[in-house]
């Protein structure tokens, strides 16, 4: 078992926030789809969740924009944070939806 089954929870051996931590700074390929998957799961929690928000603006890379974009309209508050934060951090105005 390797780092991608900590992240998602199938390895015990590593903490999760540990795990993600490890992904986000590994040279892993498309560890996107890991966030973007812990991300819309609704039956993660929600520390999890903002956890995989919070790497994917870490990441920076289209795909985690397009990812992140995506996801704000929860209504787990926490998640949202998360969101927000990340695409707040992007800093682009591509990156940061209006709130009407």
């Amino acid at each position: 078992m390797g780092l991608r089954d900590a992240v998602a929870g199938n390895n015990t051996s590593v903490p999760r926030d540990q795990a993600i931590t490890l992904l986000v700074s590994s040279d892993f390929p498309n560890k996107e789809r890991e966030f973007e998957a812990l991300l819309e799961n609704q039956a993660e929690s929600s520390t999890i969740r903002y956890l995989a928000a919070i790497s994917l603006g870490k990441i920076n890379t289209p795909e985690a924009r397009e990812i992140l974009m995506r996801n704000t309209r929860t209504n787990d508050e926490k998640v949202l944070a998360g969101t927000m934060i990340s695409l707040g951090h992007i800093g682009n105005e591509q990156s940061v939806p209006r709130c009407n």
